[in-house]
């Protein structure tokens, strides 16, 4: 029998139903109806121990000074038992001088050795032995665990979470809830990186933008510091929103911002796209947020990342500082800007998926403020490119979800938007939020019609 047949009937005797689970661990079967608290599972050494079985294995016996010559000779080699953290070399118990071992084969039957092998075995008399191969719970990785141990009524295994710096963070179904310090535990003790695992309690904070956690293994320590993308980041995930799935999304929307240009990111977070594209596109930014863990965990971030002379940091409303970013900038220069820069914003970002498109209001007479402003027509008119309009939204209509969203962003602009009125326009496809919902950036410059009042009806 080879190895990964051995494994898979060792699945196959381990697999714990509902009855067995029950009488041999006392691991309740889960029931969505029950108006019971329920029993929660947690891993103990008598779970562990059952993780331990002989694998029956053949070997050959070999002198101990041949062992690599044997290894890599070609009737030899494919035969050789290959597998992740075992050994493929043991000790032969019958040689007392150390002066033999044995080299593990791939399976425990003879007629599964290709015939060149055996002939080669029979012609150099080397001799063939078993081998009982010792698996114990280190052996096996997260998955194989899990598949092991939750009821066969679950059709999947939860073995996908996301990883924030030492934090292993899981979204877990109800059906899963009675097993999830179980699950906890096996994901701790198998990443020796993770020190922390939390499973998500509520949605998203409409407000500040965090969620509920509950401590499922590990240190009670939420106090992450990590690296993405060349910059530095630090702070408290109980308290703030992070994605590290949104990762590649920062890098694509921050590599189209130029070099000096100015963005203004209204919903700034701990600062994935302010610091992108402050460090990597030598842009200057207005970072702002309403979450008070947010800003202070901006603030840190900016110095961590030596950005101090390019990204200022407010704390305060996303629509507020829209409006008033335009106004200080043009007015008093808060970033430094060099003084031939022109005082114009280049790319506002609107990162909040859930309520985006309902703060694009405040775009609407965006200019108003300066029109009688020495020198700003003039400047519009050397400017030549009106911003850029970044917006992250959610749409649930994913069948027909360009037209939901122009549909959505022309209501609140009182402008027709789409790919043949809009200038620079943009609608790309970021992730698949659940099985009916769906996230979008939509970009696109904005009508001087909606930033100067001169608003056309839909």
């Amino acid at each position: 029998m080879s190895i990964k047949n051995s494994i898979r009937n060792f699945h196959s005797k381990h697999r714990f139903t509902p009855s067995n689970s029950i009488s041999r661990f006392n691991l309740p079967a889960h029931s969505s109806n029950s108006s019971r608290s329920p029993t929660f599972i947690k891993l103990n050494d008598s779970i562990k121990s059952q993780f331990n079985t002989l694998v029956p294995l053949l070997a050959i016996k070999i002198p101990t000074n041949s062992i690599n010559e044997f290894k890599s000779h070609p009737f030899i080699k494919t035969s050789i038992l290959k597998s992740k953290s075992l050994r493929s070399v043991e000790p032969d118990p019958d040689s007392k001088d150390g002066s033999h071992k044995l080299l593990l084969l791939n399976t425990s039957k003879i007629e599964e050795i290709p015939q060149s092998t055996l002939t080669y075995f029979k012609e150099n008399s080397i001799e063939l032995k078993n081998w009982n191969l010792e698996l114990n719970w280190d052996y096996w990785n997260a998955d194989e665990v899990l598949s092991s141990l939750l009821p066969t009524e679950l059709s999947d295994i939860p073995s996908s979470f996301t990883i924030i710096g030492h934090i292993a963070h899981f979204n877990l179904r109800d059906e899963f809830l009675p097993f999830k310090y179980l699950i906890g535990q096996v994901i701790l003790e198998k990443n020796l990186a993770i020190k922390t695992v939390v499973n998500k309690i509520d949605s998203i904070n409409s407000q500040f933008r965090f969620f509920q956690m509950e401590l499922l293994a590990g240190e009670p320590n939420y106090q992450v510091t990590l690296w993405q993308s060349g910059c530095r980041y630090r702070f408290d995930f109980s308290k703030v929103y992070y994605n590290p799935r949104l990762s590649t999304e920062h890098d694509l929307l921050s590599s189209k911002i130029q070099k000096d240009e100015i963005v203004v990111d209204a919903f700034a977070g701990v600062g994935p796209f302010a610091l992108r594209a402050a460090s990597s596109q030598k842009a200057w930014v207005f970072a702002s947020d309403l979450n008070p863990s947010s800003v202070e965990a901006l603030r840190v971030n900016v110095k961590l990342n030596k950005l101090q002379g390019r990204v200022q940091v407010s704390e305060g409303d996303g629509r507020e500082r829209i409006r008033k970013s335009v106004f200080e900038l043009w007015h008093s220069n808060p970033l430094n800007l060099p003084s031939l820069k022109l005082k114009l914003v280049d790319h506002f970002i609107i990162n909040l998926p859930d309520s985006s498109i309902g703060f694009l209001d405040a775009f609407i007479g965006l200019y108003d403020c300066l029109v009688d402003s020495p020198g700003f027509l003039e400047c519009l008119e050397q400017q030549k490119k009106l911003p850029l309009l970044h917006c992250y939204c959610f749409t649930k209509k994913v069948e027909v979800a360009e037209m939901d969203i122009n549909e959505r962003v022309s209501q609140v602009l009182k402008y027709k938007i789409d790919s043949s009125q809009a200038k620079r326009y943009e609608l790309k496809f970021v992730r698949q939020v659940a099985p009916h919902k769906e996230m979008y950036r939509i970009t696109f410059e904005l009508p001087i019609e909606v930033l100067l009042s001169c608003k056309k009806n839909i």
